[in-house]
């Protein structure tokens, strides 16, 4: 995964200098009641930024990530007049365009991805399978949450993390293996770890997207209350941990459940 160094394991959660809330322009000199307002209603227009650049990036640009990839390994079979792995590219080429267009369709509708109505596990099932096919790793996906209650909003903000941590895995980390681990107990805490073995952390961030979604990696685990830690991994690789509490959720249910 190509993920900004930590010295040892970085602590996301303090942003080392990024502004979540930087504004596109200076913002004019004001006082009183109306300069509050001001800040406020500015806070509020670049937050709806921040999301709606997240949907997309969740939506699409992963999509178009991995055409990106496929059509050097495209224009290699073709070459070489290998029929059947030229066929195979362009299925998956095919199959991903139209995932991307399906996406973009549903976030100009909702302004949002919306959650599988099937629940967490289900979603990152799709993901794994997903993950099978694009990339030569092994996926273990292990849930450690029985009878734990997950509201919809942190099953879609864990679903969007786990799945920006698994595309960095497929574009960079040249794994072998990778796991997905969610846990919950009884103190109402909860984690989710993605772990890898591959290259593991680069000395600098070499791909702008993957910088970015990092971002908003962090930004999904700021709206669950919680931290988010990448750093190497025991054996090589990368390791990315959230932290969150399921404490005051409401509307919970369980994950594994079939929706109602």
């Amino acid at each position: 995964m190509s993920t900004e160094p930590p010295d040892a394991t970085r602590d996301l959660s303090r942003s080392d200098g990024w502004r979540a809330d930087e504004a596109d322009t200076p913002a004019p000199i004001m006082a009183g009641p109306a300069a509050a307002g001001e800040d406020v209603l500015r806070a509020a227009l670049n937050r709806e930024r921040r999301l709606m650049a997240a949907e997309v990036h969740d939506s699409v640009a992963q999509s178009l990530a991995f055409v990106k990839m496929r059509l050097p390994l495209l224009e290699d079979a073709v070459i070489a007049l290998d029929v059947a792995r030229a066929r195979q590219y362009c299925d998956d080429v095919r199959a991903a365009v139209t995932q991307a267009h399906a996406s973009l369709r549903s976030v100009l509708a909702h302004l949002r991805s919306p959650m599988d109505p099937e629940g967490l596990l289900h979603a990152l099932d799709e993901v794994a399978r997903s993950f099978r096919r694009s990339c030569d790793a092994e996926l273990e996906l292990v849930n450690e949450t029985p009878g734990r209650g997950f509201t919809l909003e942190q099953e879609t903000q864990v679903f969007h993390i786990v799945q920006e941590a698994l595309a960095n895995v497929t574009r960079h980390a040249r794994a072998t293996r990778a796991w997905v681990r969610l846990a919950a107990w009884d103190d109402g805490q909860a984690q989710v770890v993605v772990e890898d073995d591959g290259a593991g952390l680069t000395p600098k961030p070499t791909d702008r997207g993957s910088h970015y979604g990092l971002e908003i990696m962090l930004e999904r685990a700021q709206r669950l209350g919680g931290t988010l830690e990448v750093g190497p991994r025991d054996g090589g690789g990368t390791r990315v941990l959230l932290r969150f509490s399921l404490r005051g959720a409401e509307s919970a249910r369980v994950i594994g459940a079939q929706a109602s």
